[in-house]
C-alpha cells in the first residue's frame, strides 16, 4: 500500500505512486497481468488538515495543468496522455459481457415486434 502524504489530483503523482508500488512488489521470474489500482480515503479539495506534528513540503500547484489536460481530452480534438502509459496498448477491454449502450447506440435499442 502507498499513501500520500498530502491528498492529489494530479494524474502524475499518482502514476508515481503507482510505479513505485510496483517496483516494491515486482519479483523477476513470475509473470504479471494487468491489475487494478484503487483509491480510498479521499477529501473535497480545499478541505484537507495536515498534521500538526510532520513537516510537509509544499508543493508546486498542479491544478492548471490537470485542468488543461482535462479539457483537452474533453474536447474530441485529441488526447493526450501520460508517457507512463505507453504509446501502444496491446490489451483490450473484455467485451464478452458487456452492458448494452441504451442511451448512447441506436443499435443498442430493444425491438418490439
Amino acid at each position: 500500500m502507498i499513501v500520500l502524504t498530502l491528498p492529489s489530483a494530479d494524474s502524475r503523482e499518482l502514476v508515481q505512486a503507482v510505479t513505485l508500488g510496483l517496483e516494491r512488489i515486482w519479483k523477476p521470474g513470475y509473470r504479471y497481468q494487468k491489475a487494478a489500482v484503487m483509491l480510498a480515503d479521499f477529501w473535497p479539495t480545499g478541505t484537507y488538515q495536515p498534521s500538526l506534528f510532520e513537516a510537509h513540503k509544499t508543493k508546486p500547484s498542479s491544478e492548471r495543468p490537470m485542468e488543461v489536460m482535462d479539457s483537452i481530452n474533453r474536447s474530441g480534438k485529441g488526447r493526450i496522455f501520460l508517457a507512463a502509459e505507453g504509446i501502444r496498448q496491446p490489451w483490450q477491454m473484455k467485451r464478452t459481457f458487456l452492458s448494452p449502450a441504451y442511451t448512447t447506440r441506436i443499435s443498442d435499442l430493444p425491438r418490439v415486434t
